[in-house]
């Protein structure tokens, strides 16, 4: 069965939300390593294991660091 998939701007309106409680809280960035939230917030799906993901969003950027 397909996984049903959310328009980009779902992720979009996340991301802007991360983005503004970064500025209420006056913080440079944040980092997920959950599977769930970082699925959640960016669309971004992959299996945990032991090595870990990162996501980061800061104000004008978001980045995936896999090993």
């Amino acid at each position: 069965m397909a996984q049903p998939s959310l328009d980009d701007s779902v992720f979009e309106r996340r991301i802007h939300g991360v983005r503004e409680a970064l500025a209420a809280e006056e913080a440079d960035a944040l980092c997920l390593f959950s599977a769930t939230s970082i699925e959640w917030v960016s669309g971004f799906h992959h299996l945990q294991t032991e090595r870990p993901v990162c996501l980061a969003v800061t104000d004008d950027s978001v980045h995936v660091t896999v090993p």
